[in-house]
């Protein structure tokens, strides 16, 4: 064989198909490693509406008070907000019933 067809032959891959290979792989990798962080996040069990109500419930009197509720609060202003928004009665202490419920939707 003449040394042209050894060229022609040798599938030695340039330094720009090599860089397009790494960059292809490591979005493979960046792309399959979110994927598995989405599915984890997904997999989180929701926490138990009664479970949460128990422990907020301080005092065990079967209503949480906006002291109980807005207690530990990193926001206190949007824990007082909340807190407005699911007393749906304005009695000043949500019921079991008040608490499981899913707050108003904000008027656009």
């Amino acid at each position: 064989m003449s040394e042209q067809t050894n060229k022609v032959l040798s599938v030695e891959p340039n330094h720009q198909t090599q860089t397009n290979i790494m960059k292809i792989t490591f979005a493979l990798c960046a792309f399959l490693l979110a994927g598995a962080v989405t599915i984890n996040a997904a997999d989180k069990p929701k926490a138990d509406p009664d479970a949460k109500f128990t422990k907020m419930d301080a005092n065990n009197d079967g209503k949480i008070s906006k002291e109980e509720f807005t207690k530990g609060a990193k926001n206190q202003a949007k824990a007082e907000a909340s807190f407005t928004a699911k007393d749906a009665d304005k009695d000043g202490s949500l019921s079991k019933e008040e608490f499981k419920a899913a707050p108003a939707k904000k008027a656009k």
